[in-house]
């Protein structure tokens, strides 16, 4: 089976595209069309994720000072910091191997933050009917 005639990737130039016949290379050659890179960034399901993040986070914490005693508020925040300190950090780059996306590295702070504080708001409220 041949390959069919058109215009392929110069063997002796990548930055150009040369004619094949199908039986042998031609002297034509023109520029090869440029290469469409992937857009960095997070990207519309990362911009979600993070508005997400940000809200449950607010939520939570403003359900959580809404409706605690000033003691209890004061442990509370003491625990999200314990567990800042205690989240997992990304992967050290050893050898050149890769790391996670910055926008990765950016979300997964505030979403961890957002279910610690959607737990903590859970637990509240239900002290609060028990108690009631």
């Amino acid at each position: 089976m041949t390959i069919p005639a058109g215009w392929y990737p110069d063997p002796e130039n990548t930055a150009y595209r040369r004619r094949w016949t199908g039986t042998e290379w031609t002297d034509e050659r023109e520029l090869a069309p440029p290469v469409l890179l992937r857009r960095r960034g997070p990207g519309v399901l990362g911009v979600i994720s993070i508005a997400i993040g940000i809200a449950a986070l607010a939520f939570g914490l403003l359900g959580v000072f809404l409706q605690m005693p000033g003691s209890l508020w004061t442990g509370v925040v003491g625990g999200l910091f314990i567990a800042a300190g205690s989240m997992p950090r990304p992967p050290v780059v050893v050898d050149g191997s890769p790391r996670l996306p910055a926008w990765k590295r950016f979300v997964l702070p505030i979403l961890f933050f957002a279910v610690v504080a959607f737990i903590i708001y859970l637990f509240v409220l239900i002290v609060g009917m028990i108690s009631n």
